[in-house]
């Protein structure tokens, strides 16, 4: 397994950079569709009756097509409906699904609106696969591999080990006990150990990873990242749940997750200590406990993935 990778320093670099990518993804959230509508309106108004250039009309849809990516990049499936979610986690789930909805509309809406004017047939035509184009792209990365499982289930079969093995032959198949899977685990963490998890796949198919994950931090530092690799990658971008067990108090955040692994933002209410207080057993770390969980592998529309 990888150690965790930390940022050494306490520049807020990738705090500024993420405050920076969700101001524009937040304006790009208002300004699509205040876009969309007013086209709209101005349209059912009687406006646009002259011939518009297909450069134009093409232009406008791309740069559209490009903010809607924009907004919802890296593609996230926002999850089914809550129902254990405190308000404040509803809020968020509901905020995320019109994250992801309002461009796809804005979209159709500026599309049909721009082919119901007098724009050439090749315009309209191109306009219509930009928009096509960019609502496959964006689904098909979140439901593609679900889509591929249920149309070639063969090739996401797992081989179940012989129940008795050829004459000869000693067994290297031994089940896990399920009354105590982690103890041999937990057991076996020491100080020096920076992740540990165990992968996990039930009777139903559910995929899931659970285990430590430690960060160091150096004298001076006080913001550092982790990353946590999923080898092979998960058939879905997982759900991720964590607590901080280790260390002094700090803010601990999800910043990216995919299928291949997830990347945490740790950062301490104040600089780790300089000196000789940074030495040997004192230098501080951040210990995370986490589970990763994804559903099995099928076809999961928006509504039917539970938290």
């Amino acid at each position: 397994m990888n150690a965790a990778d930390t940022t050494t320093g306490a520049c807020p670099a990738g705090a500024i950079c993420a405050a920076v990518r969700g101001a524009l993804r937040g304006t790009l959230v208002v300004l699509l569709p205040l876009l969309a509508g007013t086209l709209m309106a101005r349209r059912m108004a009687g406006a646009f009756d002259a011939r518009i250039s297909a450069w134009a009309v093409l232009a406008t849809i791309g740069l559209a097509c490009l903010a809607a990516l924009a907004i919802r990049w890296p593609p996230r499936h926002p999850g089914g409906i809550p129902t254990k979610l405190s308000r404040a986690g509803q809020l968020k789930w509901l905020a995320g699904w019109l994250a992801t909805l309002v461009p796809s509309l804005s979209l159709l809406i500026l599309a049909g609106t721009l082919s119901a004017t007098r724009i050439s047939r090749p315009a309209r035509v191109g306009s219509w696969l930009l928009v096509f184009a960019e609502e496959l792209l964006f689904w098909g990365w979140i439901y593609g591999p679900a889509i591929r499982q249920r149309l070639w289930p063969a090739n996401h079969r797992v081989e179940e080990p012989p129940a008795t093995p050829p004459a000869g032959v000693e067994s290297l198949h031994h089940p896990i006990d399920d009354a105590e899977p982690n103890d041999e685990l937990e057991n076996e963490t020491t100080d020096d150990v920076t992740q540990q998890f165990v992968r996990r796949v039930d009777a139903q198919g559910h995929e899931s990873l659970s285990g430590l994950l430690r960060v160091h931090f150096v004298p001076g530092q006080r913001i550092a990242q982790a990353h946590l690799g999923f080898c092979p990658p998960l058939h879905a971008t997982p759900t991720i749940e964590f607590e901080q067990v280790e260390g002094p108090p700090a803010r601990v955040k999800l910043a990216q997750v995919f299928p291949y692994g997830a990347r945490f933002e740790i950062k301490l209410e104040s600089p780790a200590p300089s000196g000789e207080d940074a030495s040997g057993k004192d230098a501080p770390r951040v210990g995370l406990d986490f589970v990763a969980s994804v559903a099995a592998a099928s076809l999961s529309l928006p509504g039917a993935q539970g938290e």
